[in-house]
């Protein structure tokens, strides 16, 4: 009967010591669920086009006259874009630039220069970044560029990940 009794607490105690060492000693690495960053004051874009079938939106900023870096997040955004393959129908590529009277948000996958006028705001975003927006507008998800060839592979990795995972919870969710 003791030896019975002692085996029973053994086989309760063990599992949850074992829980407790393994959090006290951090062997176990913290679960990643999402590879950007969260915009951390509620940012939206006012106006926001309402196409039907676009769930996310990848934008980047741009200035007047595009820069080298500019160039160069556009072109990570077009990559993108493209590697989502038959989920690219629900995700719209863009580049927001602003002017005097308006910010203009330009579509970088359609075959000629589609410009949309936007109200004029202020948005707290940095220009060297790729940010996702859902299809009300909210700036939801920030991507750094580091315009280095790894560090940016592995944020178009994450930013990949990242929008299947999105696409495939709003489509369970329709």
């Amino acid at each position: 009967m003791n030896k019975t009794l002692g085996l029973f607490i053994i086989c309760f105690l063990a599992p949850a010591l074992t829980a407790f060492l393994a959090l006290k000693f951090d062997w176990l690495e913290p679960a990643q669920t999402n590879f950007g960053h969260f915009v951390e004051n509620e940012q939206k874009i006012e106006k926001w086009p309402a196409e039907s079938q676009l769930k996310w939106s990848l934008v980047t900023l741009s200035e007047e006259v595009c820069t080298q870096h500019c160039e160069t997040r556009k072109q990570l955004i077009k990559n993108v874009f493209d590697v989502l393959g038959k989920h690219n129908l629900y995700v719209g590529a863009f580049s927001l630039s602003s002017s005097q009277q308006a910010l203009q948000l330009t579509n970088l996958t359609a075959h000629e220069n589609v410009v949309t006028q936007l109200d004029n705001q202020t948005l707290a975003i940095e220009s060297d970044a790729i940010y996702l927006v859902d299809h009300h507008g909210l700036i939801v998800l920030e991507y750094p560029v580091n315009y280095q060839l790894q560090s940016d592979n592995n944020m178009k990795r994450g930013l990949i990940k990242d929008l299947k995972k999105l696409l495939n919870y709003s489509r369970s969710r329709a």
